[in-house]
Formats: structure tokens, sequence, C-alpha cells
């Protein structure tokens, strides 16, 4: 694919999509964009989508700060997301990453003092910017849990 063929695909994307929420920081404001078809560019899938579709896998690696992943086909995994159900506690992804395959990535806990499995598959959630600023700012597990309690009580 050209660079002229790219161009196109980024500005056909950027005009179908929806924008999110500006967030703003300082001088800075930052607005998320969406398509209606929660896929990305090039092929790359959301973390929702694949597994909605059960093109992703999710297992407990035996260490609290890490899952892994097993997804078929590209699958955006973004700092932040929640994922929720299928293991001893609920986690939170504390990196992005492009994933294809099987792949382990830093996670932190959201259930501070649940060790136990609960029934069903790995679900997706979307979480507050807030959990996403606390990941990127304290990146340690009482910060996470501090502003979980935050988020239940507000």
């Amino acid at each position: 694919m050209s660079s002229g063929d790219v161009q196109l695909e980024v500005l056909k994307t950027i005009e179908s999509a929806e924008e999110g929420v500006p967030q703003i920081y300082g001088n800075m404001a930052v607005v998320g964009l969406s398509d209606a078809n929660a896929e990305l560019f090039n092929g790359i899938i959301s973390t929702q989508i694949a597994l909605e579709v059960g093109n992703m896998q999710v297992e407990e690696s035996g260490s609290v700060p890490s899952l892994r992943f097993n997804a078929e086909e590209p699958t955006l995994i973004r700092c932040g997301e929640g994922v929720l159900g299928g293991g001893l506690q609920d986690r939170i992804v504390a990196e992005s990453m492009v994933i294809e395959g099987n792949h382990s990535l830093r996670v932190f806990c959201i259930e501070a003092g649940r060790w136990a499995a609960k029934t069903g598959e790995w679900l997706h959630t979307n979480t507050p910017i807030s959990m996403r600023r606390a990941i990127l700012e304290g990146r340690n597990q009482q910060y996470v849990w501090s502003e979980v309690q935050r988020i239940l009580i507000s």
C-alpha cells in the first residue's frame, strides 16, 4: 500500500468516526475518535470485539500483575481497559499494545481482597478516564485501588 493509499484510508476513517468527549490536561485537549463498526485502521480490531466474537482468549498466568492474551487476529489492547469475570480477580490493563498470537501483558487488580475464581467468560468493560490516568501517573497497585475506591464512593 502506497503512502497516498494509507493517507486516503486514514482520512476515510476520520470522516466516518464519531468524536468523543474532549479530555483536557493543562493546555492540551485530546478528542478520541471511534467508528460505528468498532474496527480500527488496517484490520486491527478492538479488545471488546475480539472477546465478543471469540477471537481472543484470556488466561491467568499464575502471577497477579499479568494476564496472557491469545488473539487470532491483530487486536488493540489499550491501557486502562477492564477485563472482567473470568478469573480470580477483575483486572485493568497497564499497557497498550497491538497483539496477535500469545502475549503476556501487565495488569492491575481492581478488586482488593478477592482471590477466588468467578464463573463465566472474560468480558471487556470501558473504564473512566480517571482509571487510565491513575495507571499512567501512579503505575502502582495501591494507587489503582485508591482510584477504584474514589470512583465507587463518588
